[in-house]
């Protein structure tokens, strides 16, 4: 999830001009989508992990929105 964090404001803060907007608004869509099936799968896991870690994955899925 740090790895996907860290392309998103990688991207996010990245000045392109505007023939490229839609890829980048195209990338950031799949940054997000990514970061929501990784934070899915961990509620999925039958392994009961521990509370904080859910919690940061989720706070991180929030930042990227």
């Amino acid at each position: 999830m740090d790895i996907a964090y860290t392309k998103y404001k990688t991207m996010k803060g990245k000045d392109v001009a505007k023939f490229d907007d839609l890829g980048k608004k195209n990338q950031l869509s799949y940054l997000r989508e990514q970061a929501k099936a990784l934070t899915n799968m961990a509620a999925m896991v039958p392994y009961r992990m521990p509370g904080d870690t859910n919690s940061r994955l989720i706070q991180t899925e929030i930042l990227m929105h």
